[in-house]
């Protein structure tokens, strides 16, 4: 692909490196604090929501 070494994401290069390189503690490493990073990203905008508590429809 032309655009792969642009386009690539964290998941991606963590399934990229867990199986791929052989190195599948770092690739789960990477997508368990990909996993942790997102749960705690969907939990603040979760309560700014709560807290302004705007109907959006």
């Amino acid at each position: 692909m032309i655009n792969a070494d642009y386009s690539q994401v964290i998941s991606i290069l963590a399934l990229r490196l867990g199986l791929n390189a052989g190195d599948f503690s770092f690739g789960t490493a990477v997508g368990i604090f990909n996993s942790i990073v997102s749960i705690t990203l969907v939990l603040i905008v979760n309560a700014i929501a709560k807290r302004y508590q705007a109907n959006l429809f």
